[in-house]
């Protein structure tokens, strides 16, 4: 399977999320039911971008060099990212307007992501380099007889 496919389907799933959570806002929902909710969106967000920055942004950066301006625009969206999360999770400040401002972000960084960000990954680097491999050899566990 492809990275940019296996990536592109959590990006569905993360968008199908965040028209959740605008419905949640829009019920007036708790803060305490907003956070859970943002929460485990965050968590999945985080492993996603894990496989994003281990796999094609590394080569992405071999590439054009890490001061590329699209590599530091999707780095500048990603600390904009953790830092509504932070605001969310201390609950200091308003917090659905961080959970507002947390959706518009993430969604825009999801679009530039699938319309700009991985076509160019795709006509840019090596096919072979965009294979993922669910099971690595190192990662195998192997069990006493």
């Amino acid at each position: 399977m492809k990275i940019i496919d296996l990536l592109n389907s959590e990006h569905g799933v993360f968008l199908t999320e965040l028209e959740v959570l605008k419905r949640m806002l829009d019920s007036k929902v708790t803060t305490k039911e907003l956070k859970a909710v943002v929460r485990t969106i965050a968590k999945a967000v985080a492993k996603h971008r894990l496989v994003e920055e281990r796999t094609i942004y590394r080569q992405f950066k071999r590439k054009f060099g890490k001061n590329f301006p699209l590599i530091k625009t999707m780095e500048r969206e990603h600390e904009k990212i953790e830092w509504c999360l932070k605001h969310i999770e201390s609950g200091r400040e308003n917090t659905r307007e961080i959970v507002q401002t947390f959706i518009r972000v993430l969604e825009e960084h999801i679009q530039k992501e699938i319309t700009i960000v991985f076509p160019m990954i795709k006509k840019e680097l090596a096919p072979e380099s965009l294979e993922y491999e669910f099971f690595s050899p190192k990662c195998a566990k192997t069990t006493p007889s």
